[in-house]
């Protein structure tokens, strides 16, 4: 197009896009409603919610990995990946349990 930018002014440009992509993504409630009710229903479904909203990470242009999420939705994965967890040992204990009888 014929316009010079300012090598300086490109840095400044590069830096506040970086900035702004490094900053964690809020889940959504109905992201976190999902994942608890997925932990009691399908426990697999469940722990893969739970994992990724806890462990998720995106990797910026120059090359830094970051928590997807904020620091309070990667506790609430956590939980729900702790819970799904729980209620798949339960019912495969279950269904052990039924099958034996």
């Amino acid at each position: 197009h014929g316009i010079s930018i300012p090598s300086g002014e490109l840095k400044r440009f590069q830096e506040e896009k970086i900035k702004l992509l490094s900053r964690p993504e809020p889940s959504g409630k109905s992201w976190i409603y999902m994942g608890y009710l997925l932990a009691f229903l399908a426990p697999p479904f469940g722990m893969f919610v739970g994992f990724s909203m806890g462990y998720m990470k995106k990797t910026l242009p120059n090359g830094q990995r970051r928590f997807a999420y904020n620091e309070a939705d990667r506790k609430e994965g956590k939980r729900i990946l702790m819970l799904a967890a729980i209620c798949l040992a339960c019912f495969i204990l279950a269904w052990l349990w039924l099958w034996k009888t």
